[in-house]
């Protein structure tokens, strides 16, 4: 039986729970330098071809046919030690599945010549679950920032956590690839307790589907 999540059922305009893990659970992140490398390659594919050129012009020719801005949309992420989560929407069918090869396949290069080794660094092809109501997503999204509760350094301070999106969502800072819109408007923006933090940090009963999560 295939492993849960791995035959995708991709539509225009879906959104997607995407994750995967290293190969055997092992680390896929060692300290923040690969971290930092597995963003960059985030940003090369997602952001807008105009920020990027003025950041590496050398990249100019390779965005004509890599950069997936206008197709995916990244709602947001959090990367842990050996696992990652990504929201996205695509706007056309199937684009998902390249710009997941891209940025895993570029991160694998990296990595092996980094810690001289060869063979895949994650667990098989990356996983997609099909998110089909708005009370799923934004619940995902709250499920997917406090992942990073999971690390001891940051209990009960995810606003610190630097490797997800929670902190761009929090206004700390500036992305010009994900986009927080879609879901901050669903809540207050002057009301504490109504706002996007109060939904995430504070603790709640709701659970979400298994079929769509994480397999720990």
């Amino acid at each position: 039986m295939p492993a849960k999540n791995t035959i995708k059922i991709y539509i225009p305009n879906g959104y997607y729970h995407i994750y995967n893990r290293g190969v055997e659970k092992r680390v896929i992140f060692q300290d923040d330098a690969d971290y930092k490398m597995f963003l960059y390659y985030m940003f090369i594919y997602l952001a807008p071809p105009s920020v990027i050129q003025s950041r590496y012009e050398k990249l100019k020719s390779a965005l004509k046919l890599g950069n997936f801005y206008s197709k995916v949309d990244l709602l947001c992420y959090t990367l842990m030690p050996n696992h990652f989560h990504f929201l996205v929407h695509q706007n056309s069918e199937k684009h998902i599945t390249e710009l997941m090869r891209r940025i895993t396949n570029a991160y694998t290069t990296y990595f092996n010549k980094r810690y001289d080794r060869v063979g895949p660094l994650f667990q098989g092809v990356y996983k997609a679950s099909l998110i089909d109501r708005d009370e799923y997503l934004l619940y995902l999204t709250r499920y997917i920032h406090r992942n990073s509760l999971d690390v001891i350094d940051y209990k009960n301070k995810i606003e610190n956590y630097p490797w997800s999106s929670y902190r761009a969502y929090l206004g700390f800072e500036k992305s010009s690839y994900i986009n927080t819109s879609f879901v901050l408007n669903f809540f207050s923006q002057k009301n504490e307790f109504l706002s996007y933090k109060s939904f995430v940090e504070f603790e709640q009963q709701y659970q979400l589907p298994q079929n769509i999560l994480f397999d720990e």
